[in-house]
């Protein structure tokens, strides 16, 4: 059926880590007595020579976050995704890095990406006077089913829409939808399933299964993803 597909990950809590990439940093400099931290854009809008209340020898700065534009995950190979920096601070210039390298320094908050062959990149932003966002990694199928999740993380207590998705927006017909062996039921809406809210028992493995209207395609199963 396919690897499974880590992306949909389930926690009691967001994640706000935000590790330096070492890379150098860019705009104003610090203050007398304020350091800067590795890999962020100190911002403008924190003139003067004071730092932050309770925080002395750092800035204190609200990190970037990524949105993808379609929000789900996995998608197809040749789609184009359009990735938007959000946070604090001037949207331009914005750094966007794949992996830990840089992949552009841009005039605009938002980025177009797509692969031409299957497999997944991580993706992180800065916008200038915010620090670096939390990693988003977009993976991308040649299959002729994808069983996709909401881009953005989930939390307990949440009730995410599953999407049974044929390549090329193919029409899929008879949709069933899957937690290990067990099938699932519930709201529906063509080809997509309203999960009850999200609790930390739910986690396995999910798919879906569905008729493909390509004469090469036939019957499809997904691939897993894994919630954990």
């Amino acid at each position: 059926a396919g690897p499974s597909l880590s992306g949909f990950q389930l926690s009691g809590s967001p994640s706000l880590g935000v590790p330096a990439l070492g890379v150098p940093a860019l705009g104003v400099p610090a203050p007398h007595g304020c350091r800067t931290p590795p890999g962020l854009l100190m911002p403008q809008v924190l003139g003067g020579s004071r730092c932050p209340p309770g925080r002395r020898g750092r800035w204190l700065l609200q990190p970037s976050q990524v949105t993808l534009d379609p929000p789900w995950m996995p998608v197809f190979v040749w789609e184009r995704v359009t990735l938007t920096c959000h946070g604090p601070g001037a949207p331009v210039p914005t750094r966007w890095f794949e992996g830990d390298r840089l992949l552009k320094l841009a005039e605009s908050d938002r980025l177009q990406v797509s692969r031409t062959r299957r497999g997944s990149s991580s993706y992180r932003c800065q916008r200038h006077g915010a620090a670096l966002s939390a990693p988003v990694t977009l993976s991308f199928s040649d299959d002729w089913l994808v069983l996709q999740v909401p881009a953005q993380a989930l939390l307990e207590g949440d009730t995410p829409w599953l999407r049974c998705q044929g390549w090329g927006d193919a029409k899929v017909t008879r949709v069933r939808f899957y937690r290990e062996q067990e099938e699932l039921g519930g709201p529906t809406r063509e080809n997509e399933l309203l999960l009850p809210p999200l609790q930390l028992p739910h986690g396995g493995r999910y798919r879906c299964e569905a008729a493909v209207s390509s004469l090469l395609a036939g019957w499809q199963v997904s691939a897993p993803v894994a919630v954990a």
